[in-house]
């Protein structure tokens, strides 16, 4: 089986071509990215550098790459173009449709409360009424990149003059956490919430993993309530019992080497291999590949 691994450069590639190369000695692990310097095109079997997905050329080239390459499996570790590519026939493991209504903030927000679901109030910020302190990230932005709180009416000037279309949302509150929910042939499996305790670069190096029933009963209704069709990532925060639902990126995580630490081989269940699923909570490292500390 051939694996292609897109944007391999970023956590999500990274981890997955690692994980992929631990267990499924059969696979054949192609990487591609527009950064020839990017890490995962050195650890996957071969690598493949694409032009940026701005380029009118990029369809064109990954069409060609998953022919040549006999491509079986696109893995979902990309963050953007979700709309350039959702009507290409090819093998993506990524449900197109629920990942362009997650990537636009606004609208998430706006189809989640509809569906009942725990999110704060979210507006468009130049139309905001809400009082300060309140949280502002870009509409459609991605890797806590842009983000901000505004903590008197004034500071809003800053994002609203920045040519960013920004959204406003309600101050959340408790421990963050996020959670990987591995959804399969459009049906839930499960969910691996963590809790971040060492963070370096923005990226998860040490995390708590826990078995809490109401993170992974929210996760269960977000699958059902959104009809989200592939695995995806749940950030949100858990205050005196209620789990609020912050956003949604219908991908990979950063940190999705946390839930096969855990037990839980996401990569593999997905591509179809017998993995057996043994979920244990404990906090992890990163660190020398991967240790439980307790």
């Amino acid at each position: 089986m051939n694996v292609l691994v897109l944007e391999s450069g970023g956590g999500a590639g990274i981890a997955t071509i690692e994980i992929l190369k631990m267990n499924n000695n059969d696979i054949k692990i192609i990487a591609a990215d527009c950064d020839k310097f990017a890490g995962g095109l050195y650890l996957a079997h071969e690598g493949v550098v694409l032009p940026h997905i701005s380029n009118p050329l990029y369809t064109g080239a990954l069409i060609r790459l998953c022919e040549t390459k006999n491509i079986s499996a696109i893995m979902p570790t990309f963050e953007w173009g979700f709309d350039l590519v959702r009507k290409l026939e090819l093998p993506f493991l990524t449900d197109l449709e629920s990942a362009i209504l997650c990537k636009d903030k606004l609208q998430f927000a706006q189809r989640a409360r509809s569906a009942g679901l725990d999110v704060p109030l979210t507006v468009p910020l130049r139309d905001a009424h809400l009082t300060p302190p309140f949280f502002v990230k870009p509409r459609y932005g991605a890797g806590s990149r842009g983000i901000g709180i505004v903590r008197k009416k004034e500071d809003a000037t800053y994002f609203l003059n920045s040519g960013i279309n920004y959204v406003a949302q309600e101050l959340l509150h408790g421990q963050h956490y996020s959670v990987d929910v591995l959804v399969h042939q459009k049906k839930f499996i499960t969910a691996v919430p963590r809790a971040n305790i060492r963070v370096r670069s923005g990226e998860p190096v040490t995390v708590r993993i826990e078995k809490n029933e109401i993170i992974m009963g929210c996760a269960k209704q977000v699958t059902e309530r959104l009809g989200i069709k592939s695995t995806f990532n749940l950030e949100g925060f858990l205050d005196a019992g209620t789990f609020f639902i912050n956003e949604i990126n219908v991908r990979f995580g950063s940190g999705i080497i946390f839930p096969y630490l855990a037990g839980v081989n996401f990569p593999a269940y997905l591509l179809g291999f017998k993995t057996n699923i043994k979920f244990r909570a404990g906090v992890f490292t990163t660190i020398s590949r991967g240790l439980e500390l307790k």
